[in-house]
């Protein structure tokens, strides 16, 4: 385990203790338990899989900033060529008429 992962696991649990006195479905509790007493592994796979969750949601949240950062940039230079393109002169006829000069 790298020091990285260390601190995830534990920065996980602090959390797990935060949520100690939430309400819970009774029902749901019990299947729970049943569940994580009929098979010793359960808990550790359960942290695993919440961590590698977490890393997962952070990757595609960053993902989709970038995504709309691309977005907003070309929304940007769209307007911008349309803009241009109202005052009669596209960026290629521009360049013509900069050399003629």
């Amino acid at each position: 385990m790298t020091p990285k992962e260390k601190k995830q696991l534990e920065d996980f649990l602090v959390q797990l203790a935060w949520f100690r006195d939430v309400q819970r479905d009774p029902e749901g509790d019990d299947l729970i338990h049943s569940t994580l007493d009929s098979q010793p592994d359960a808990t550790c796979l359960l942290v695993q899989r919440s961590l590698l969750m977490e890393r997962t949601l952070a990757a595609a949240s960053s993902r989709i900033t970038e995504l709309e950062r691309q977005l907003r940039a070309i929304q940007l230079g769209s307007q911008l060529a349309a803009n241009h393109g109202q005052h009669g002169q596209t960026g290629h006829s521009a360049m013509q008429h900069a050399r003629a000069a």
